[in-house]
């Protein structure tokens, strides 16, 4: 797999905050998977190129310290649809039991919470997420100087997406909705951990309804 990726970030927050309040961030991304294909005549190489893009646009609400986001994406395959190499997927929130990376997974473009890693698929997708941050709760005193906790935070946020757009047999159209709380904790004065939960449920036409919890730990 041969990766190019440029990207920009320029965000902001206010005193207080314990995320980005304001600002936009954007990347673009080209992907080439080479596969060796084994078969009777001898082994044959193929290439699966994709390309997708990303716009976060978010600005601070009247209320103090929350913040309101539009994070979009979109991608593109040349490559057949019956080619798994040629697909992007998309599912679950996407964070593990034990974690080293941003608790906010949902907000990634591959994520899609309420249905099973990877369920959904195609070579070109659009996809919109609206992601409202509320205020955080400080806490003065809960814990000992071992283990004691700093904040809490909720986010609610909708998506939707849509598969295979040029493909009306093969199209997808799901929307999702949920909520993550976090809670930041401090583990022997220096140590930061991040206790995660979260809870979407995703819907689309003529099929039932799915919903996904979701803990996690940071470290």
């Amino acid at each position: 797999t041969a990766t190019a990726d440029l990207r920009f970030r320029n965000v902001r927050a206010s005193l207080g905050a314990v995320d980005a309040e304001k600002g936009c961030k954007w990347r673009i991304s080209a992907t080439t998977n080479m596969v060796r294909f084994d078969r009777a005549g001898g082994a044959v190489w193929r290439g699966f190129p994709l390309g997708f893009g990303t716009l976060d646009v978010g600005t601070p609400l009247p209320i103090r310290h929350s913040s309101l986001w539009l994070r979009s994406s979109g991608g593109y395959s040349p490559g057949e649809r019956s080619d798994p190499f040629a697909n992007f997927f998309f599912g679950e929130f996407g964070n593990n039991w034990v974690d080293y990376q941003d608790p906010k997974r949902y907000r990634e473009y591959s994520s899609f919470p309420g249905v099973t890693l990877d369920e959904i698929g195609g070579t070109n997708f659009a996809k919109a997420l609206v992601d409202w941050n509320l205020p955080p709760l400080r806490f003065r005193r809960m814990g000992k100087p071992a283990l004691y906790a700093t904040w809490t935070r909720v986010s609610l946020f909708g998506a939707g997406i849509v598969t295979n757009m040029d493909r009306s047999s093969d199209r997808r159209t799901l929307g999702t909705f949920g909520a993550q709380a976090d809670l930041r904790l401090t583990l022997l004065v220096q140590q930061p951990l991040t206790i995660s939960w979260g809870y979407a449920r995703a819907f689309e036409k003529r099929q039932r309804w799915s919903d996904e919890w979701m803990v996690s730990l940071k470290i």
